[in-house]
Formats: structure tokens, C-alpha cells, sequence
């Protein structure tokens, strides 16, 4: 295909295609374009020469090989996105923090309307593990969505996943619009997937005063605000920020000698694979956390049992997976230690000796993933703590 038959497909100016008759540069200026641009590369110094003056049709030629060129750049560009505004207030995100993901950002064009409602899924932020989710609802004109504490209805991923979803402080509580981020938990690489997702409604809690609770009203109670079948086809297309590290350190546990085989870490999260003997404790071992024996014991399927309400300290919620031929476990909790099944104490440091908070954690005899609460410079990780040993990342 010839430079005026592919401009051509880009829908030129009227009249464009006279600057490219005959659209054939001379040898000498030839020469002196490549000359001119090693030169502009710093690949060949230029020397000054006469000025030339260039045919008018040769003018044109270069005028439109740079737009060509600078589309190009663009196009290349156009792969690393920002994240939208809410997303980003989500997770704490300046703009030095959302650089760290901009290659991890993909937009969604995933909708439903039912009654006048509509979900859409926009944008995703994602790694090798974890994926968080921009959910944005609108509902009919002339409703108000309210500051308060909302939720959806039977949320259901598909292929079947643990996550959350947390709501936006709204910037405009007047109109009909409302904000929320799914966030996945167990370890799971999404890219390239296509995930359904279904919801059959939103609610909001009723806002009872504190009288009214010490009355008997049911904190729990909703009122319903759309029923219907939401059903989003995400498509998930984003580039994985993580980086690997193999520590190949060893560390002494109750149960025996724990080896810390890989760290993934990326700006979102950190996943650490283990090994060892600490990882295969025998059935019935009550579990030793914080350095106490628990009420926590394994089974002889490697499940555990025997879960003591009152031994769940600080407001953690652990839910365990029904699948008696899985026994990992998602912990819920704003706080600095994940806990590993087998009650492995798991940290993440950074260069100034201070402890990275999580949001979640999906812990598994072999595996330990924590989601970060905002967005972390994996440059600034300087080690993991296990049990109090700090295991320098290091390449």
C-alpha cells in the first residue's frame, strides 16, 4: 500500500490530496530528512547548511508522515490509563500512586438497566492476584441517592470468587448517581478473562437513631431500592505491575520449619508462597496464634474446626469456604498481621521499618495473600515479616 492510499483510509482534509502528487522525495532530500532525524535521535551531529527550499508537494508529504507519526505515539499512549476519579479516591490514589498502576488500568463497557436503574461496570485496576472493580449506579431522573450505607443484593461472581464491595463517600449526595469498587480476595490472575457478574438489586439500611436500636429495630433492615437481574459481562484487559521475588529463607514456626519459596508483589497486593513442614501440620494440632494455643484445631482433611467466636480478637471475621476439599480462609480486617491458616504471623515492611496495612487476606496452608489497603510503591517494600524474622526482598 502506498503512503496516499493509506492516508487515505484516515479520512484526510479536502484538498490533501494535491500535496501528495508525485509524493516521491528527491535522493538529496532523502539524505538530508535521515540526516536530520539521527541527528534529532542524537544518533549523528548535524552540520548547518545552506537552506533549501522544499516543493510544496514534498512539504505536504512530511507534513502528514508526522501526523501519522504522532498518532502513533498516541495510540501507544493510550494503554496506560488513568484511573477515573472515584476509583482513585478509593484507594488513596495521588498521582504518583496512580502511575504505579497505569498499565494495570483497563476500561469496561459493561451496563444493565432494569426499571429505570442502571449498573455499569467501568474501569478495572488489576495485578496477578487481585482485581478491583469501578461500579457506577444510575438511578431515574429525579431520584435521590442519599449519603448512607447501601449494599447489593445476591452479588455473584462467575467463575465463582470471594470479594467485597465497598461504596464511594459520594461527592454529590443530591443526585442520582452512586459509586462503588468491587475488590477480589482470594488470589486469582483475571487478565484476559471475561467474568460475569450478577446482582439482583440495591438496598439501602434503614437509618434508625440510636433509640431506635435500643428499642429492638433490626440494624440489618433495608429498604429496597431496585429488584431485578443485573447481569455485567466484564471482559478484563490490563497488564500485570508485579515483580518477583525468590527469598528461599527458612523459619521456625510451632509446627516446624516454614520455607518462603516466592513473594509477588505489586502495588496492589503481595502474595508469599510457602513450603515446608510448617505447612502439612498433622490432624488434630490446635493451632498456636499470637503465641497462645487457640481454640482453632485441623481436621484430618486439613479443615479447620472447633472456631471459638470469642477467640477472634480486634473485630476479625473469618469465613471459611464451604468446599470441604478447600480449607483456605478470608480474613476481614483493617490491621498490619495477616495470619496465616496455621496461625503464621505474615508482614509486609517498608524502607523505614514501618508496617503496611492491609484491607484483606485470603490465607491457605501453602499461600498467604494480602490485599493492600491503598496503593504501595513496590520499590519502598524493603522485607516480609514471618513470625518476627524479616526476610529481605531482594533480586
Amino acid at each position: 500500500m502506498t503512503l496516499p492510499e493509506l492516508l487515505a483510509l484516515g479520512g484526510l482534509p479536502e484538498g490533501s490530496g494535491d500535496l501528495l502528487e508525485g509524493a516521491e522525495l528527491s535522493p538529496e532530500e532523502k539524505a538530508r530528512v535521515l540526516e536530520m532525524t539521527l541527528a534529532k535521535a542524537g544518533l549523528r551531529p548535524v552540520e548547518k547548511k545552506e537552506k533549501t527550499m522544499m516543493k510544496r508537494r514534498n512539504f505536504g508529504l512530511m507534513l502528514m508522515a508526522g501526523i501519522l507519526c504522532a498518532g502513533a505515539v498516541v495510540a501507544s499512549a493510550a494503554g496506560y490509563l488513568s484511573m477515573r476519579k472515584p476509583l482513585a479516591d478509593h484507594l488513596g490514589a495521588g498521582e504518583k500512586e496512580a502511575s504505579l498502576v497505569s498499565a494495570g488500568v483497563g476500561d469496561l463497557a459493561a451496563s444493565c438497566t432494569t426499571d429505570g436503574w442502571t449498573i455499569a461496570a467501568t474501569q478495572v485496576v488489576g495485578d496477578k492476584t487481585q482485581i478491583r472493580v469501578l461500579l457506577e449506579v444510575t438511578a431515574p431522573e429525579g431520584t435521590v441517592l442519599p449519603e448512607g450505607y447501601y449494599r447489593f443484593e445476591l452479588p455473584v461472581m462467575d467463575p465463582a470468587a470471594t470479594f467485597t464491595i465497598d461504596s464511594i463517600k459520594d461527592d454529590d449526595p443530591t443526585d442520582n448517581k452512586m459509586n462503588f469498587v468491587l475488590g477480589s480476595i482470594e488470589p486469582n490472575d483475571f487478565r484476559g478473562k471475561t467474568v460475569k457478574l450478577h446482582l439482583e438489586g440495591l438496598s439501602r439500611y434503614k437509618n434508625y437513631t440510636a433509640e431506635q436500636l435500643e428499642a429492638g429495630a433490626d440494624p440489618l433492615a433495608v429498604d429496597r431500592l431496585v429488584t431485578g437481574d443485573f447481569d455485567l459481562t466484564l471482559k478484563l484487559d490490563y497488564e500485570d505491575t508485579s515483580v518477583t521475588y525468590h527469598p528461599g529463607a527458612q523459619v521456625d514456626t510451632p509446627y516446624g520449619k516454614v520455607k518462603v519459596d516466592q513473594v509477588t508483589l505489586s502495588p496492589l497486593s503481595m502474595s508469599v508462597d510457602l513450603s515446608g513442614e510448617g505447612t502439612t501440620i498433622q490432624p488434630g494440632t490446635r493451632l498456636v496464634i499470637d503465641g497462645e494455643v487457640s481454640a482453632f484445631q485441623v481436621d484430618d482433611k486439613g479443615n479447620i474446626i472447633k472456631v471459638d467466636p470469642n477467640d477472634l480478637a480486634g473485630g476479625d471475621r473469618f469465613i471459611f469456604n464451604g468446599d470441604t476439599e478447600s480449607s483456605s480462609m478470608s480474613i476481614f480486617h483493617d490491621g498490619s498481621t495477616l495470619q496465616s491458616q496455621y496461625g503464621i504471623g505474615v508482614q509486609a515492611v517498608d524502607r523505614q521499618g514501618n508496617i503496611i496495612p492491609y484491607k484483606t487476606g485470603d490465607t491457605q496452608p501453602d499461600r498467604v495473600t494480602m490485599t493492600f489497603q491503598g496503593i504501595v510503591d513496590p520499590a519502598e517494600v524493603a522485607a516480609i515479616r514471618i513470625n518476627d524474622v524479616d526476610i529481605p526482598l531482594e533480586k
